[in-house]
């Protein structure tokens, strides 16, 4: 066999998973928050966003180039604000919507986008958090409008080739191996200080 045979021979091909697509995305919206009572709002005293959850994620658009993910979910939120005669706590929820573009690392073509979204893994990097609020008129009507900032993460699993060399190992020499595979000789022990032994101690008559 000549040497290019040979090493056309040695190549191999891996079919893997991997991540052709990956991106992390900081988001900012404003949401505006309604008093459970027609109360003439004063001053907003706190504000706190929990039980962020992602609802829906899913291809928007994609091609060899780049890849579209919609992310939709929802958070609640709790703001104490005060009126003309006392402090008050007022609940609500509030729903996102972002689209991230991601970059195809892959180039990876997919002819259906079911198949895209299976392999679709989204997560909250930062949960939403309150930057600023304020008390607004909105329709006629005292509103608590609320800055939230968050991040969110999304990878694209896909196919992906990697070739690799592969050698076959050299045949071992026998002599060698039963070199290593010996027991220890008395000699071995004898000059194992590299010669650094008394005379009285060798027994010669065994």
């Amino acid at each position: 066999m000549n040497k290019k045979n040979s090493e056309k021979d040695s190549i191999r091909t891996i079919l893997t998973k991997a991540v052709c697509a990956r991106g992390i995305q900081p988001c900012q919206s404003t949401i505006y928050i309604h008093p459970e009572e027609d109360i003439e709002l004063k001053q907003v005293l706190g504000c706190f966003i929990a039980d962020t959850i992602i609802t829906k994620s899913e291809c928007e658009n994609f091609c060899s180039e780049n890849i579209d993910i919609i992310v939709e979910g929802e958070f609640k939120v709790h703001i104490w604000y005060g009126t003309n005669e006392d402090t008050r706590i007022s609940k609500g929820s509030a729903k996102f919507s972002e689209i991230i573009s991601v970059e195809n690392l892959e180039g990876t073509i997919y002819h259906k986008r079911e198949d895209l979204n299976k392999n679709i893994s989204t997560w909250i990097n930062k949960k939403p958090v309150c930057v600023g609020s304020m008390v607004v008129n909105k329709n006629g009507t005292s509103t608590v409008a609320i800055q939230v900032e968050h991040e969110l993460g999304v990878e694209v699993v896909g196919e992906a080739k990697i070739n690799i060399r592969s050698y076959k190992p050299a045949k071992a020499n026998k002599y060698e191996e039963n070199i290593l595979s010996s027991d220890i000789t008395f000699f071995d022990e004898l000059f194992n200080n590299n010669g650094d032994f008394e005379m009285d101690e060798i027994n010669y008559d065994e």
